[in-house]
Protein backbone atom coordinates (compact mmCIF):
# COMPACT_ATOMS: atom_id res chain seq x y z
CA UNK A 1 0.00 0.00 0.00
CA UNK A 2 1.21 3.40 -0.80
CA UNK A 3 0.88 6.44 1.24
CA UNK A 4 0.53 9.68 0.39
CA UNK A 5 2.20 11.15 2.91
CA UNK A 6 -0.68 13.38 4.62
CA UNK A 7 -1.41 11.97 7.89
CA UNK A 8 -4.66 13.18 8.33
CA UNK A 9 -7.14 11.55 10.80
CA UNK A 10 -10.88 12.64 11.00
CA UNK A 11 -11.49 15.20 14.12
CA UNK A 12 -15.12 16.17 15.56
CA UNK A 13 -16.17 18.89 14.79
CA UNK A 14 -18.28 21.75 16.41
CA UNK A 15 -21.87 23.36 14.92
CA UNK A 16 -22.30 26.86 15.69
CA UNK A 17 -25.86 27.04 15.47
CA UNK A 18 -26.34 25.24 19.16
CA UNK A 19 -28.49 22.27 17.58
CA UNK A 20 -27.96 18.73 18.55
CA UNK A 21 -28.62 16.59 16.04
CA UNK A 22 -30.08 12.70 17.09
CA UNK A 23 -30.50 11.79 13.20
CA UNK A 24 -28.74 12.73 10.28
CA UNK A 25 -28.70 11.74 6.39
CA UNK A 26 -27.51 12.85 3.31
CA UNK A 27 -28.00 12.89 -0.43
CA UNK A 28 -26.16 13.76 -3.51
CA UNK A 29 -26.33 17.49 -2.79
CA UNK A 30 -28.66 17.80 0.55
CA UNK A 31 -28.49 16.77 4.31
CA UNK A 32 -31.14 16.68 6.82
CA UNK A 33 -31.26 15.97 9.94
CA UNK A 34 -33.56 15.59 13.04
CA UNK A 35 -32.67 17.51 16.10
CA UNK A 36 -33.11 16.33 19.83
CA UNK A 37 -36.59 18.56 19.75
CA UNK A 38 -37.35 16.63 17.42
CA UNK A 39 -37.75 19.39 14.52
CA UNK A 40 -36.20 18.17 11.02
CA UNK A 41 -33.73 20.39 8.94
CA UNK A 42 -31.78 20.18 5.74
CA UNK A 43 -29.04 22.23 4.23
CA UNK A 44 -27.25 21.85 0.89
CA UNK A 45 -28.95 22.25 -2.39
CA UNK A 46 -32.12 23.19 -3.63
CA UNK A 47 -32.37 22.43 -7.26
CA UNK A 48 -35.50 20.08 -6.99
CA UNK A 49 -37.03 21.65 -4.28
CA UNK A 50 -35.09 18.40 -1.82
CA UNK A 51 -34.91 20.94 1.32
CA UNK A 52 -38.47 21.03 1.86
CA UNK A 53 -38.70 25.06 2.39
CA UNK A 54 -41.67 25.63 -0.39
CA UNK A 55 -39.60 28.34 -1.95
CA UNK A 56 -38.29 27.09 -5.47
CA UNK A 57 -36.31 30.70 -6.09
CA UNK A 58 -33.74 29.26 -3.20
CA UNK A 59 -31.49 26.97 -5.21
CA UNK A 60 -28.97 26.75 -2.01
CA UNK A 61 -28.51 27.07 1.49
CA UNK A 62 -25.10 26.93 3.10
CA UNK A 63 -26.90 26.84 6.58
CA UNK A 64 -29.57 24.70 8.24
CA UNK A 65 -33.13 25.51 7.22
CA UNK A 66 -35.48 24.35 9.51
CA UNK A 67 -38.60 22.63 7.21
CA UNK A 68 -41.59 24.48 9.20
CA UNK A 69 -44.35 22.25 7.48
CA UNK A 70 -44.04 20.10 10.31
CA UNK A 71 -44.57 23.05 12.95
CA UNK A 72 -48.13 22.78 13.13
CA UNK A 73 -48.84 18.94 11.75
CA UNK A 74 -50.26 16.13 14.39
CA UNK A 75 -47.74 13.92 13.75
CA UNK A 76 -46.30 13.38 17.00
CA UNK A 77 -43.11 14.28 16.14
CA UNK A 78 -40.64 12.67 13.80
CA UNK A 79 -39.22 9.56 13.87
CA UNK A 80 -36.87 9.39 11.24
CA UNK A 81 -35.17 10.64 7.66
CA UNK A 82 -33.61 9.57 4.73
CA UNK A 83 -32.04 11.42 1.90
CA UNK A 84 -32.29 10.32 -1.38
CA UNK A 85 -30.45 12.11 -4.84
CA UNK A 86 -32.75 14.83 -5.14
CA UNK A 87 -35.57 13.71 -2.43
CA UNK A 88 -36.04 13.55 1.18
CA UNK A 89 -38.57 11.57 3.29
CA UNK A 90 -39.41 11.85 6.79
CA UNK A 91 -41.81 8.91 9.04
CA UNK A 92 -43.26 10.29 12.10
CA UNK A 93 -44.15 8.81 15.13
CA UNK A 94 -47.67 8.94 14.31
CA UNK A 95 -47.27 6.65 11.17
CA UNK A 96 -47.12 8.64 8.46
CA UNK A 97 -44.45 9.49 5.83
CA UNK A 98 -43.51 12.71 3.89
CA UNK A 99 -41.33 13.32 0.90
CA UNK A 100 -40.29 15.72 -1.33
CA UNK A 101 -38.29 17.00 -3.86
CA UNK A 102 -37.47 15.35 -7.44
CA UNK A 103 -38.92 11.84 -6.81
CA UNK A 104 -38.30 10.27 -10.16
CA UNK A 105 -36.95 7.29 -8.70
CA UNK A 106 -39.16 6.07 -6.77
Amino acid sequence: MGSSGNNLQPAPRFCTYGIIIKEISCGAEHSAFITNDNFVYTIGSNSYGQLGTGDMQVKQKNSPVLVEAFLNKDTLGVQSVACGYYHTVVSTLSGHVFSWGKGADG
